[in-house]
């Protein structure tokens, strides 16, 4: 990821990604609940009101990060630029990817069942946006950015290739998703159907950067995100506007919010959310295994439909990775292997 300064971090922003971790948990713990929880028409909508804007979000942010770090300097060599993200992002997803092969292989089935050896190193080195089959499903967020800050890299600040001609592309492998469905090799599934979000990041950095937003854009993408949510069968033919229109609308509304919310107060609540997104990768992709063993503990006391299982597995979920992050901060060493990074006091 591409990761703000901490020493010029804006809280907006980390309180943006706080809220994006939040939902990608949240709706995690949806999917391993009991059906029944879900049966409700609050329970459900609220799942996807989530689920509509937690990628998108991330990927425009990581995306306006990486245009604000190379905005203004000097066209920088190839190898060294591409040796960095992949420290940082690429590494990462095979150092973890590592790891959690070993602890699936070593834990008995009954504690921790995941898929065979041979099918994670298949997913690991070929098919990197294969949920079912990687040691951690998340991982291939890991993956995919990399390609993406890759692409957008040699694309436009390399070849110079008209920003809204690769747009227009992205809008159709978007809206078209059977031109790739299940294509898992080199994440290609992921990648058409995340790409417009990481260039409309990339090309509205300032805008979704700066500190102060007008109230009333905000009103605005609220009303298009809940229209989208109420309306997901807007089909033409063959293409699907639905979820482009609700991950784009969804996470201009949760910015605009976060801006608002920044500039007009501050609490106890928002520090919280903002420390969310500080460790937002901590989160990420360790909150997978956990909620799997958390799963077993909430099935046995018969929790899986209740709302008290599904707090004990999102605080486990939240706490348990920041409680890892806290321990590896203590070995740069093995952060810098595992992360890319260090974990700070106060994010990474």
């Amino acid at each position: 990821m591409h990761e703000q300064d901490n020493e010029k971090r804006l809280e907006q922003i980390d309180m943006a990604r706080g809220i994006a971790i939040l939902a990608v948990v949240w709706v995690h713990i949806n999917a391993l609940m009991n059906p029944e929880f879900l049966s409700s028409f609050v329970n459900y909508f609220f799942h996807k009101l989530l689920s509509s804007f937690q990628m998108p979000i991330l990927f425009m942010i990581s995306a306006a990060l990486m245009y604000k770090a190379l905005d203004g300097q000097k066209l920088e060599h190839t190898m060294p630029y591409v040796r960095k993200i992949a420290s940082k992002v690429l590494w990462p997803f095979y150092s973890l990817g590592f790891c959690f092969f070993v602890f699936i292989i070593a834990v008995p089935k009954s504690i921790y069942s995941g898929p065979s050896a041979k099918e994670m190193m298949s997913a690991l080195l070929f098919m990197q946006s294969d949920l079912n089959k990687l040691p951690s499903s998340p991982l291939w967020f890991l993956f995919s950015l990399f390609t993406f800050i890759i692409f957008t890299y040699f694309t436009i600040r390399k070849l110079h290739i008209n920003e809204y001609l690769l747009l227009s592309a992205a809008i159709l492998l978007k809206i078209i998703p059977s031109l790739t469905f299940k294509m898992y090799i080199l994440g290609l599934d992921k990648f058409t159907a995340n790409l417009i979000y990481f260039l409309l990041g990339y090309l509205l950095s300032k805008e979704i950067l700066k500190k102060k937003i007008n109230p009333y854009f905000t009103i605005s993408w609220i009303a298009f995100w809940i229209f989208g949510l109420l309306y997901p069968y807007m089909k033409v033919g063959i293409l699907n506007f639905s979820s482009l229109l609700v991950g784009c609308t969804g996470s201009f509304a949760v910015l605009g919010l976060c801006k608002m919310a920044q500039s007009s107060f501050e609490n106890r609540f928002q520090k919280i959310i903002s420390l969310f997104g500080v460790n937002s990768l901590l989160i990420f992709v360790f909150h997978a295994p956990v909620l799997v063993i958390a799963k077993k503990i909430v099935y046995r006391y018969n929790l899986d439909y209740s709302y008290i299982g599904f707090i004990i597995m999102l605080f486990c979920g939240i706490a348990i990775p920041l409680l890892i992050g806290k321990i590896l901060s203590f070995n740069e060493r093995v952060s810098r292997v595992l992360l890319g990074r260090v974990p700070l006091s106060n994010g990474i």
